[in-house]
């Protein structure tokens, strides 16, 4: 949106503009302000024109509050009369040219105390938290120096918090310092400004070997042969592990974008993950296991290959005794080929993922790891 102000000819606005805001001739005296939405810097602009537009915009009548005493400079535009929302090449009343003040409060005019240092994005509430508190609880939990993002710019709410000073994680009781008041501000955006929410698209798919789930609003044949269905994800994937965007041909998100230069998009696919209490124990369905005795442990993936078999990879899951989770490894492999180095195949890699189970203690027999040769010195 362009901001403007004072309607008059080229002359009179030349005139107009080397004047003083204030002065009370007919050629000057604005009757319609607009005050903006800025937290941090509040400024209002004023103009004596107005038209259906710039009422939807959000001038009303009347001049801006003498607390905007700062003259933050003015700008003439051209505009069509009565209807400034149109091109002027394409006005069928008449141009003509205005002047918009912008004024701004002097640092002992505004009221608004919100200079906080550090901040917080949560992307599934699409909120950001502000304080100008910080210690290394609070960093650990991913408050990072800087105020939120101007996008943020509705205060949702403001909390008074009693912390240990220093030491936010500690109970009053147990404070080794002093216990202190802190503000925490939760800032929002204006409806204009949010994006379709992050959780929000209508098509998923679950990994179940990584407990997680992948939700897109975008979709073609190519992402429904891979699994994407109709839907967002289940309720109990509730934690965002990741955003991403990534550009590809629109309609065939198989084929490179160099192929497709002039029909390309950009999607946003998130990754969902469970909650601690809501992950099943064990995401087990990988389809080969391969059993190592002497460590008694069991090894299994949904990938094999030759040398997979060649090492003892046999189909199937691990034994159900083997009922503990040690270890989740990805690893990048040649596709088919997992004993090449992956220098030598670029192109035709793989992630796959490896659990390593274990047995619980009841279970174990005597020993898990027994060596059979020692000597006693």
């Amino acid at each position: 949106m362009k901001l403007f102000v004072a309607t008059c000819g080229v002359a009179v606005c030349a005139a107009a503009a080397s004047t003083l805001r204030g002065v009370t001739t007919e050629e000057h005296k604005p009757f319609y302000h607009m005050e903006g939405s800025s937290r941090r810097n509040p400024i209002c602009y004023e103009t004596t024109y107005i038209d259906g537009n710039y009422e939807s915009q959000g001038f009303v009548i009347g001049a801006c509050d003498s607390k905007y005493s700062d003259d933050l400079g003015h700008e003439t535009v051209e505009v069509c009369d009565g209807h400034s929302e149109v091109n002027i090449k394409d006005c069928t009343t008449q141009v003509i040219d205005i002047v918009v003040y912008k004024l701004g409060r002097d640092s002992d005019g505004v009221e608004d105390p919100h200079k906080p240092f550090y901040h917080l994005e949560s992307a599934l509430e699409n909120v950001c938290y502000e304080t100008t508190y910080i210690d290394a609880h609070y960093e650990e939990n991913g408050f990072v120096i800087g105020a939120c993002d101007e996008s943020y710019d509705s205060v949702l709410a403001k909390d008074d918090e009693e912390v240990c000073d220093g030491h936010s994680e500690i109970n009053e009781k147990n404070c080794p310092t002093s216990m202190i008041e802190i503000e925490v501000i939760k800032l929002g955006k204006a409806t204009d400004d949010v994006e379709d929410p992050p959780h929000s698209p209508q098509y998923h798919l679950v990994a179940e070997m990584e407990a997680v789930c992948y939700e897109t609003n975008y979709t073609d044949a190519h992402y429904e042969e891979n699994g994407f269905v109709l839907g967002v994800c289940d309720e109990s994937f509730n934690t965002i592990i990741s955003k991403d965007t990534e550009t590809i041909c629109n309609g065939h998100s198989e084929e490179n974008i160099r192929y497709c230069p002039d029909d390309t998009v950009n999607i946003t696919i998130y990754k969902f993950g469970k909650a601690t209490d809501d992950v099943e124990d064990p995401p087990h369905s990988p389809q080969y296991h391969l059993v190592a005795e002497m460590e008694a442990v069991c090894y299994e993936t949904n990938y094999t290959d030759a040398h997979y078999e060649e090492n003892g990879f046999v189909l199937g899951v691990c034994d159900e005794s083997f009922n503990t989770i040690i270890s989740k490894d990805t690893e990048t492999i040649c596709n088919g080929h997992s004993e090449e180095n992956i220098r030598y195949c670029p192109d035709d890699t793989v992630n796959i993922t490896i659990y390593k189970f274990g047995k619980a203690t009841d279970d174990v027999e005597d020993p898990p790891h027994s060596p059979q040769y020692h000597l006693v010195a």
